[in-house]
């Protein structure tokens, strides 16, 4: 026998479970037919430019007065970079980063990222497809 720990995981109420699988079929129904090759699928992920510091993993093996300016700066809100891709059967899109200070709403969404990302690539991508 093992020590296992309990796993966090969220409560899914029926209602959301039975939503989720009226979703699903249609989608399941295009991926047993065949014709999935024209499902687009988009993520959006922040990442984070500045190092990472844990003192726990990161030592410096030095002598006491040698240690200097070996320090890590740390601030409140660290920079980050907003990316964003899309993938289908038969390919991907390339990156789009969105600018550093832009707030996305819905206008700037479809400026910077539907726009001058998405929707060119899909056209030339999609131009052979019916």
């Amino acid at each position: 026998m093992y020590p296992y720990k309990l796993k966090r995981q969220h409560h899914l109420a029926s209602k959301v479970k039975a939503k989720r699988l009226e979703r699903s079929n249609p989608i399941l129904q295009k991926l047993r037919t065949g014709a999935a090759h024209n499902i687009v699928l988009s993520d959006e992920k922040n990442f984070i430019v500045e190092q990472d510091f844990n003192p726990q993993n990161d030592p410096i093996l030095a002598k006491k007065d040698k240690l200097g300016d070996n320090g890590v700066n740390i601030v409140q809100k660290p920079k980050s970079v907003m990316v964003r891709v899309a993938l289908t059967e038969t390919g991907k899109s390339p990156l789009v980063f969105v600018p550093a200070g832009v707030k996305i709403n819905t206008n700037e969404y479809i400026n910077i990222i539907l726009e001058k990302g998405l929707v060119p690539w899909a056209e030339q991508h999609f131009q052979k497809e019916p």
